[in-house]
């Protein structure tokens, strides 16, 4: 079992701060996801029998201002999270690629020195 610290051991302080952006974007995005579903409850509330047409339209206009806002918001943010901790993932893997053809080149050359 490896422990979690380990799993960014190779992190720039570049990488850090994108894996910190990209998981605030993360959990703000998750946090936007569930309020679609509350205004589509209100969506439903707007139907009521008591209210007239101009407050349905009023009510329904505000409410697709909203959604919009909001659409918009998970479309920044999930693209910041996902574009973030990609960027990291590609930053590491090449580091670690870059290690281990060192570690290759110079055994190779250590084999042919004797």
């Amino acid at each position: 079992m490896i422990p979690f610290s380990l799993y960014f051991r190779y992190l720039t302080p570049t990488d850090k701060l994108l894996v910190t952006i990209g998981s605030i974007s993360a959990i703000v995005a998750g946090c936007l996801l569930p309020s679609m579903a509350i205004i589509m409850g209100e969506i439903t509330n707007t139907f009521d029998p008591d209210n007239t047409a101009d407050d349905i339209k009023d009510t329904m206009s505000w409410l697709a201002a909203i959604i919009s806002i909001i659409g918009l918001g998970l479309w920044i943010f999930g693209y910041m999270y996902y574009a973030f901790w990609q960027h990291t993932a590609e930053n590491i893997t090449f580091n670690l690629r870059s290690r281990y053809l060192h570690a290759i080149l110079k055994q190779e050359v250590a084999y042919f020195e004797t």
